[in-house]
Formats: structure tokens, C-alpha cells, sequence
């Protein structure tokens, strides 16, 4: 019995895992700041202010998605200045090494995204 649920416990969990690789699932604002903080190597101070950066990009990224009623182009329009006016800020707060890490990971989500930037 103890063998049959550790075997179902390994595919619910096997299930889940593929599932979420399928489905592309993006990782929230927290999970992005948390990474950063990692790779980075920030501290509780840098991680904190752009936390607020984020915050406040994501503001201004729901109201431009709630503005361009459906329209994919003019929400892609609007966003790149956004996209460039955040990755200014933060980069105004890392230090010199931080900075090329953070240009090294922002083009690698180029690469995968086609828009190097997310603040969701």
C-alpha cells in the first residue's frame, strides 16, 4: 500500500511538472525578483528598490493593457518605452559587474521572448 501512494505521489507530481513546461507558465514579479537577487548576487537594498520599480511598472503595464482595448501592437508600442525607462532604473542601481549580468540576462529573454522584458 505505502509503495502504491509513493508511486501515485511520483506521478501527480510527475503530471504537474510536465504541465506546467507545457504550458509556459511565467513566473510572478516575487519569483523574478528572487532570481534576479540570486544571479545578480543583490543586496536586501538593491533587491528592495526594484521590487518597487517592478511594482510600479506593473501599474502602468495593466493600464496600458486595459488602454489598447485587445490591440496587441498598440500594447506592444506603448510598452517598449516602459520597458526602457524600468531597465534604466534598475541599471542606475547595480553596480558595474551587476549591470552585465543584468544585460546578459535581459538579452537572453530576448532571445526567448522576442521582448527581452516582462514586469508581470
Amino acid at each position: 500500500m505505502k509503495k502504491f501512494l509513493l508511486m501515485m505521489c511520483c506521478l501527480l507530481v510527475g503530471i504537474t511538472l510536465v504541465s506546467r513546461a507545457q504550458s509556459g507558465q511565467k513566473l510572478s514579479s516575487d519569483d523574478k525578483i528572487k532570481q534576479l537577487q540570486k544571479q545578480l548576487n543583490l543586496s536586501d537594498k538593491q533587491t528592495a528598490k526594484i521590487y518597487a520599480i517592478y511594482k510600479v511598472a506593473r501599474v502602468k503595464l495593466d493600464s496600458i493593457i486595459t488602454s489598447s482595448n485587445g490591440n496587441k501592437e498598440a500594447t506592444m508600442n506603448a510598452m517598449h518605452p516602459l520597458a526602457e525607462a524600468t531597465d534604466k532604473k534598475i541599471m542606475a542601481i547595480l553596480t558595474a559587474k551587476q549591470a552585465v549580468g543584468f544585460e546578459k540576462l535581459r538579452k537572453e529573454a530576448l532571445a526567448k521572448t522576442g521582448n527581452g522584458w516582462s514586469a508581470s
